[in-house]
């Protein structure tokens, strides 16, 4: 039992709600919270030093300088890797992906990142909508994304749900990402 990550004090997320989500590998737990990833040794509970990072630091490559929100993780025990989604909140928005190239991580430097815009996706869905709370699935073939779309401008109903499959061996590699 340990505090992973609090709203200003023990690794900050300075997010409300933090929609917490962690999952654990061989060696590590990983909390992934609005605002904040951190890992942990899996024995002692204690912050190993490879990751701890605000979201919007650890996406940066890929978030189109907008901030980043509903984070997701799984561990992979068939790749022995770990997989990471979250979104950016600009309109229309982006899902990240981060992708580990190891069990065990040492620091960012593990992960590859991608991301696909959801308007550029057959079936189209209007410039207006927002991918909201995201989830994730994973299996020998995929990734699998569900969420909600709220869209409208200038204010944002909701209208509708996506899903989304990321062929698996499109990213354990440099890419490119292949979703449909």
């Amino acid at each position: 039992n340990f505090t992973s990550a609090t709203l200003q004090g023990t690794n900050p997320t300075l997010a409300f709600p933090a929609d917490t989500m962690g999952a654990v590998g061989p060696t590590q737990f990983i909390t992934a919270v609005n605002g904040r990833i951190v890992s942990f040794n899996k024995t002692t509970g204690v912050a190993d030093g490879a990751l701890n990072a605000s979201t919007n630091t650890f996406f940066n490559s890929v978030r189109n300088a907008s901030g980043t929100s509903d984070p997701r993780i799984r561990y992979d025990r068939l790749t022995s890797r770990w997989f990471v989604i979250i979104i950016n909140v600009s309109t229309p928005n982006r899902v990240l992906l981060a992708v580990s190239n190891v069990s065990t991580i040492t620091s960012s430097a593990n992960f590859t990142f991608f991301f696909f815009q959801i308007d550029t996706l057959p079936p189209s869905i209007s410039a207006t909508c927002l991918f909201d709370y995201p989830t994730l699935g994973i299996d020998a073939n995929a990734l699998y994304i569900g969420g909600n779309n709220f869209c409208g401008s200038p204010s944002q109903t909701f209208n509708s749900c996506d899903g989304f499959v990321v062929r698996k061996s499109s990213i354990l590699g440099a890419g490119p990402i292949v979703v449909t």
